[in-house]
């Protein structure tokens, strides 16, 4: 757990690096997400880092999770 607030902080951290240095190096004033333009700060390139990695965290360790519960109770069968 303590890893994955971790990664998520890192990614909030260089999304805002991000943030900060995209329109003064890139001229790029704002990104558009699914069709919806969202200006380019820190802030918003932080928050959209730490929810993306977040979303794909928690995705992956629901997936381990039922893999896992799922080998389990095979392996009681055939022990």
């Amino acid at each position: 757990m303590s890893l994955g607030l971790a990664l998520v902080a890192a990614t909030a951290a260089f999304g805002a690096l991000l943030g900060a240095t995209l329109p003064t190096q890139m001229g790029v004033n704002e990104i558009t997400l699914f069709t919806i333009a969202v200006p380019v700060s820190p802030l918003t390139l932080a928050a959209y880092g730490a929810v993306a990695m977040g979303i794909a965290l928690t995705t992956a360790g629901l997936v381990v999770h039922a893999v896992s519960r799922r080998v389990d109770t095979r392996d009681g069968d055939t022990a």
